[in-house]
């Protein structure tokens, strides 16, 4: 699909239904879906003259059960985010490795788990003794990863200049924002290309 045909309207308004399931009920959402045809024909325009630029992110706080800090954009910025998954979805979904489960569809944890236990029955099928499966988590990752080694590499994958163009503007401005309190350029966690940038380092 052409970069002319990817931030069209009805690509755009494409991209809010899938952005909008399971929000409906949150104000930001009612207030951006009050002017939905103005919004995304004005966010269309902006994209495709050149003169679109992506707003703050929002910070805010979670524990699950560890403190983690959150940054969500705006709306409008999430939509074009949702129009880039979707893109880069097809680019590298095919090249995962089959053992990658985050953030893809038909996966999960369920899937994850029946996965182990695959290879748990197996190793026990064939006497190999006892089985251990590991788990870990990597202390900071997503602020460990550079964001401009990474969009260096993948950009190689990508042949549309004004796509790549559009990525990086996507990921520059949370740098921007957070350039007195990081020293390195690295990717927001709340963003939903991070699952797919990640999920293409680890295969």
């Amino acid at each position: 699909m052409k970069f002319e045909q990817l931030f069209s309207f009805d690509n755009l308004f494409s991209a809010w239904q899938k952005f909008r399931r399971g929000k409906a009920g949150r104000s930001a959402i009612i207030s951006f879906e009050r002017h939905l045809e103005d919004n995304l024909f004005f966010l269309s325009e902006e994209i495709l003259t050149g003169w679109w630029k992506h707003g703050s992110y929002r910070r805010f706080s979670v524990s699950d059960p560890k403190k983690r800090d959150i940054y969500t954009a705006q709306i409008r910025d999430r939509i074009v985010h949702q129009v880039l998954y979707d893109f880069l979805e097809k680019i590298y979904e095919p090249i995962f490795i089959n053992d990658s489960f985050s953030s893809q569809k038909g996966k999960g944890v369920e899937a994850a788990v029946a996965r182990v236990r695959f290879f748990l029955e197996d190793e026990a099928k064939w006497n190999y003794g006892r089985c251990f499966a590991l788990k870990c988590d990597i202390r900071k990752y997503f602020d460990s990863v550079n964001q401009q080694i990474l969009l260096r590499i993948m950009c190689q994958w990508v042949t549309d200049k004004k796509f790549s163009v559009l990525l990086n503007k996507s990921c520059e401005v949370f740098v921007g924002n957070l350039a007195m309190e990081f020293h390195s350029a690295i990717l927001p966690v709340k963003f939903s290309l991070i699952f797919i940038l990640m999920n293409w380092i680890s295969s």
